[in-house]
């Protein structure tokens, strides 16, 4: 057991020196970040969620600010999963949209948690209960397989298991912060404010 702590410790402090932009976002790989261009991806909302890195802290804040500003679909609705450019990951996507939610929740944002919520309920809500994959990037029509288990049902299910909760640090701590000079341990991000879900309103589609 003490090895294994011992190995998920490694793991989580060589996050933030080696997948982390100067802005203080995580990035999806150390290859995108040497390159400069494809580096931003949803998917790593998920160090927040697991509990590796502090939400209340400069990098969660600085990766939420950086999902809000560059991963917002035109419809102006939830999070595409990526800034690689492809059809798939230009779609938003429902799994992306509720663990997002779950880090607005714990970074003291209830209003726009609560919004992003409502919409894919008020979405599954217009189409027979059933939660989709992906929403269309533009009309936010449903795309991708419906229903979705996993990406859809699952993460709706995860959202309801955590809210209201605290989350716990992954191997008994968040993974150690360096310094910044705009982070006193609770600042806001740089950049935040972009654009994203903004209602909870009643679905725009009829399945189509």
């Amino acid at each position: 057991q003490a090895s294994y702590l011992a190995a998920g410790q490694k793991a989580r402090d060589a996050l933030l020196p080696n997948l982390r932009a100067p802005s203080g976002t995580l990035v999806q790989s150390t290859e995108a970040l040497a390159s400069g261009s494809g580096w931003l991806d949803a998917a790593v909302i998920e160090a927040i969620d697991f509990g590796l890195v502090d939400p209340t802290r400069h990098t969660a804040r600085a990766t939420l600010a950086a999902i809000e500003a560059g991963l917002v679909p035109q419809s102006g609705r939830g999070f595409m999963r990526s800034d690689a450019g492809d059809a798939y990951s230009s779609n938003e996507w429902v799994f992306i949209d509720l663990r997002a939610a779950r880090v607005l929740e714990l970074q003291g944002d209830a209003s726009l948690q609560s919004s992003i919520l409502g919409w894919n309920v008020a979405q599954a809500s217009d189409n027979f209960g059933e939660l989709s994959e992906l929403h269309d990037p533009v009309t936010a029509n449903y795309a991708g397989q419906s229903p979705m288990v996993g990406f859809g049902a699952g993460a709706y299910l995860l959202a309801l298991y955590d809210r209201g909760t605290s989350v716990t640090p992954t191997c008994g701590t968040f993974a150690s912060e360096p310094a910044n000079p705009s982070d006193g341990g609770t600042d806001g991000a740089p950049g935040d404010g972009g654009s994203t879900a903004t209602d909870s309103g009643g679905g725009s589609d009829a399945g189509v």
